[in-house]
């Protein structure tokens, strides 16, 4: 038997998750991420149902940024933006 699925965990390693409090008090907490998450990327022009030039090149405008500084994680209304 083999599971061709990703888990949440799994997903949230590929997308560079990071767990930020906005309430200690209540142990809120917001995901900032430097790839977006599946469910935006599910809802973005970019989904169209293969990786093409297109979403390569803003993979690479995107890694470009991060390695020289100029990136930062974003959360998922950012992503959406």
């Amino acid at each position: 038997y083999y599971n061709d699925l990703l888990t949440v965990e799994e997903l949230d390693v590929i997308c560079g998750i990071h767990k930020i409090f906005t309430n200690v008090l209540f142990h809120q907490t917001e995901d900032l991420s430097w790839w977006p998450k599946p469910n935006i990327w599910a809802k973005s022009d970019f989904n169209v149902g293969s990786w093409n030039l297109w979403c390569e090149a803003w993979f690479q405008v995107m890694l470009s940024r991060y390695r020289c500084g100029e990136g930062r994680p974003k959360n998922s209304n950012q992503w959406k933006s």
